[in-house]
C-alpha cells in the first residue's frame, strides 16, 4: 500500500478543528487504485482514528489576506464574523493565487491543479471541467455539498454539488443590490 497525502484535501478536512502540526494532514491509504478514507481505518483498539468532520470552505474574490482583522487588517474595517471563523478554523495566511484572475484561481482551488494542468487561464464561462473536484470527492465520501456564489460554470447541474446557487456579475453592479 502507498500512503498518499492530498495537499488540497489535507488542510480542508480540518476546517472544523484547531490546526496544529499533529492534525493538519489527513492521509488516505491507496491500495489497488482504490482510496480508503483514513476515518475508516481502525487503530489498535478497534476505534476509528478520527470522526468525520464538518467542512465549510469559504473563499473570497479579489481581496488581500490582510484586509481582515484576523490577519492584521485595518481597524476601520470591522469584520467580526470573518475574524471569528478565521481564528477558530483553518486560516490560510500564506496562500497565493495560482493565477491573478479569479476564474483560474477558483479552478485551482476546487481541483488542486495549477492552471497549466486544468486549462482555465481566464474568466470566460466554461461548459465542462474534465477534472475531479473537491466537491466530487466530498460528495463521493458521503458529504452533502453546496456552492453559493459565482463560479463561471454554465452547465447545470454542476458536477459534485448537491445544491448550487450561482449569482451573476450583474448582481454585483446593480444599484439596488444590498451589500
Amino acid at each position: 500500500m502507498i500512503l498518499k497525502i492530498s495537499t488540497l484535501l489535507a488542510a480542508l478536512f480540518y476546517c472544523s478543528t484547531p490546526c496544529n502540526a499533529s492534525n493538519i494532514f489527513k492521509p488516505e491509504i491507496v491500495a489497488n487504485d482504490q482510496a480508503i478514507p483514513s476515518d475508516t481505518i481502525k487503530n489498535s483498539s478497534g476505534k476509528p482514528l478520527l470522526p468525520k468532520p464538518n467542512v465549510l470552505v469559504i473563499y473570497l474574490d479579489d481581496c488581500r489576506y490582510d484586509v481582515f482583522g484576523a490577519n492584521g487588517g485595518p481597524q476601520f474595517f470591522n469584520s467580526p464574523a470573518i475574524n471569528s471563523i478565521a481564528n477558530e478554523g483553518a486560516n490560510f495566511r500564506w496562500c497565493f493565487p495560482a493565477l491573478s484572475l479569479c476564474g483560474p484561481s477558483r479552478a485551482s482551488i476546487v481541483s488542486g491543479l495549477y492552471p497549466h494542468h486544468h486549462g482555465v487561464y481566464n474568466n470566460e464561462i466554461f461548459d465542462t471541467f474534465p477534472h475531479t473536484t473537491l466537491a466530487e470527492i466530498m460528495h463521493d465520501n458521503g458529504y452533502f455539498t453546496g456552492y453559493i456564489g459565482k463560479y463561471g460554470f454554465e452547465k447545470f447541474p454542476v458536477p459534485g454539488y448537491d445544491y448550487y446557487c450561482q449569482s451573476s456579475s450583474d448582481d454585483y453592479i446593480d444599484a439596488g443590490y444590498q451589500y
